[in-house]
């Protein structure tokens, strides 16, 4: 019988090493350690691994809302550049939209009339003061609004101012006063005039001037005082205001 392998006073054999025990598996004295199948895990470098797909990511792609890039082709940008102009014009066009209603709304309440006043005080104060016979309209329609009026004595004489929108949207001023009648010509009719005429109206001979652009005048002369009656209105108007003076 040969020599027991047995160590010394434990009376059992020593149990062969586990294989399945890393701790206890022998390693071989040199070469390569064990391996972990085919494809050796990443080296921890810092670097990003590669995709499988092989997906280029660019830099230059523009952000979008989300935090992703958006990789947008040419097609796509030429699409959205022609959108631009469109838009800008159907933008436009809906603001001038608006304000054309809003004008129009404007208008259909009286926004754009001048507020008409009552020239009787003004035709009582220069009565009052003596300064000439004073002349005032009789008879004129609604249509006829009076909207400014105003008595001036000056060293000279005086001078008797209204104003009036005619019916069918023109102006017309009522000027009457006992300054010398060249001075209120050529102050009223706006330089040295030639009239171009007589016209009677209510029974006096009135003379009619060519005044500023695109007026016409009519001229009374008589003692002791001159009315015109001068404005952007029909002559046909010019004689209806001077025909009603009473």
């Amino acid at each position: 019988m040969s020599e027991s392998s047995w160590p010394q006073g434990t009376g059992r054999a020593p149990r062969p090493p586990d294989s399945t025990d890393p701790d206890l598996a022998p390693l071989p004295p040199d070469g390569p350690g064990p391996a972990y199948g085919e494809d050796h895990p990443p080296a921890l470098t810092g670097q990003i691994p590669a995709y499988a797909d092989d997906t280029d990511y660019d830099d230059d792609d523009e952000p979008v809302e989300d935090g992703l890039r958006e990789n947008r082709g040419p097609v796509q940008a030429v699409a959205e550049r022609s959108r631009r102009p469109r838009d800008m014009v159907i933008s436009i066009g809906v603001l001038v939209g608006i304000l054309l209603v809003l004008f129009g709304v404007y208008s259909f309440l009286g926004g754009g009339d001048s507020a008409a006043i009552d020239p009787g005080p003004t035709y009582a104060e220069a009565r009052a003061a003596a300064a000439f016979p004073v002349l005032e309209p009789k008879g004129l329609s609604d249509d006829w609004k009076p909207v400014r009026a105003l008595y001036q004595p000056q060293q000279s004489g005086a001078e008797l101012r209204v104003g009036y929108e005619t019916p069918d949207g023109g102006s017309v001023q009522l000027i009457e006063g006992s300054l010398p009648p060249e001075e209120m010509l050529r102050r009223e009719l706006g330089g040295e005039r030639t009239s171009s005429g007589n016209v009677d109206v209510g029974g006096r001979s009135w003379e009619s001037y060519p005044a500023r652009t695109g007026e016409k005048a009519l001229v009374l002369r008589e003692p002791g005082r001159t009315v015109i009656v001068v404005g952007k209105a029909s002559e046909d108007e010019l004689k209806q205001l001077a025909g009603s003076l009473k």
